[in-house]
């Protein structure tokens, strides 16, 4: 049994439906996936911006740490999505340096790695499943 020639075109015009409905309940979802991420990356910056500021040098200097190395997942490397996050990772970490030349007095610059290297309290570091440091010395960087 086949298809009557006067058929041919409403199945045409139901697969092309459903093919875009398949598009729309995938293809959209997944292109909100990144500025979700993003999202969720600015606003982690923005607590531990906040627990800077109201704690301690040391624990500044934890949330310095966290800031620097912290990059979402989900989240390319390049772009638009990139740029909005590093530009606030950059805000957040300038406040808090600031915040720790407030309460250290001292002024190391601008280059975090310097205020980390100071004030990152030594016995902070968490072992992992596997034994070895979630922060190995010397490196120093985003989740690349």
């Amino acid at each position: 049994m086949g298809w009557s020639s006067d058929m041919k075109p409403v199945l045409f015009v139901l697969g092309m439906c459903l093919g875009g409905f398949i598009a729309v309940v995938v293809v959209v979802p997944a292109a909100r996936i990144g500025p979700l991420y993003t999202r969720g990356g600015v606003a982690r910056l923005e607590e531990l911006r906040l627990k800077a500021i109201s704690g301690d040098i040391s624990q500044a200097a934890m949330n310095l740490k966290d800031a620097t190395e912290y990059w979402p997942p989900k989240v390319p490397h390049e772009g638009d999505l990139a740029r909005v996050y590093e530009l606030s990772r950059a805000g957040a970490v300038r406040e808090i340096i600031s915040r720790m030349r407030s309460l250290s007095g001292e002024d190391l610059g601008s280059d975090p790695q310097l205020w980390i290297d100071r004030y990152y309290p030594k016995d902070k570091t968490e072992p992992n499943p596997k034994g070895m440091t979630n922060h190995a010395e010397g490196q120093h960087g985003t989740n690349r």
